[in-house]
């Protein structure tokens, strides 16, 4: 395939990233892309004429690829709408799903590999770009109200900065007061009819659910956490323990040496 068209095996559109790469990156962005190893020249052969299974199984061909695919992440973590990002990628809504879904298991068997190696701040951010990436939003406080079904990061991000910003705060709240704030994430020029008192009590209802959830999570975190401390705890009496035997036991064999 020619002018433009040619696609990798991966689905990677190769004139896309030929043209991010050389028209909308910054200076920076491209330093920062030729540092990984990402060439302009390798950019527009692919785009002339494609490249083969083979050469995109290659070490260069799978490094293009996952630059690729990096990006399209990070444009649905920064909230880029499913129809933009299908546009401006030129990628279908099944393969945005599948890489989604691929990258977050990844991160989540990261985070427990990190979790064994107790790469306690190297799981946290792995399990927090795991949950921007599952939820689509940029704003990590965001996170506890978009774990109420049915919300949106555009009604979550009004509710937030009005003061809602968790489901507890939510199910507490007033219901006027939330009737007024849901009516803010309208259109302009929508009637403000389109978001019933109804609509208003039913989120309420779903904040509730969401808070009891969040509740026992953090009661499970906190029993989890006791479990690992108890055992740190025995692990370090046994040690302790081993250590004293061990000088009992060098000084039992002085005293029998001088008794000779």
């Amino acid at each position: 395939p020619r002018n433009g068209s040619a696609r990798s095996p991966n689905n990677v559109a190769w004139d896309v990233l030929e043209s991010l790469m050389t028209r909308r990156f910054s200076e920076s962005e491209k330093k920062v892309a030729s540092l990984i190893g990402i060439s302009e020249i390798f950019l527009q052969r692919a785009t002339q004429s494609g490249i083969s299974e083979q050469k995109a199984k290659s070490p260069e061909g799978l490094r293009h690829i996952r630059f690729f695919n990096a990006l399209l992440l990070w444009a649905l973590v920064k909230e880029t709408p499913l129809t933009v990002l299908e546009k401006k990628f030129r990628v279908g809504r099944g393969p945005v799903q599948s890489l989604k879904e691929s990258a977050s298991s990844t991160c989540a068997t990261m985070a427990t590999f990190c979790q064994k190696l107790k790469w306690n701040s190297v799981e946290s951010l792995l399990l927090a770009f795991q949950t921007r990436l599952n939820f689509g939003v940029s704003n990590q406080e965001l996170i506890p109200l978009m774990k109420i079904e049915g919300m949106t990061a555009n009604i979550a991000r009004i509710l937030h900065m009005h003061g809602f910003t968790t489901p507890a705060n939510i199910s507490s709240g007033k219901l006027d007061e939330l009737l007024r704030v849901l009516r803010k994430s309208l259109p302009f020029g929508a009637p403000v009819s389109s978001i019933s008192e109804d609509l208003a009590q039913k989120l309420k209802d779903k904040a509730k659910e969401a808070a009891m959830d969040q509740r026992k999570e953090l009661m499970k975190q906190a029993r989890n956490i006791e479990k690992r401390n108890k055992l740190a705890g025995l692990k370090l009496e046994v040690l302790q323990g081993n250590k004293g035997a061990k000088g009992q036991g060098g000084k039992g064999k002085g005293r029998s040496s001088k008794g000779k």
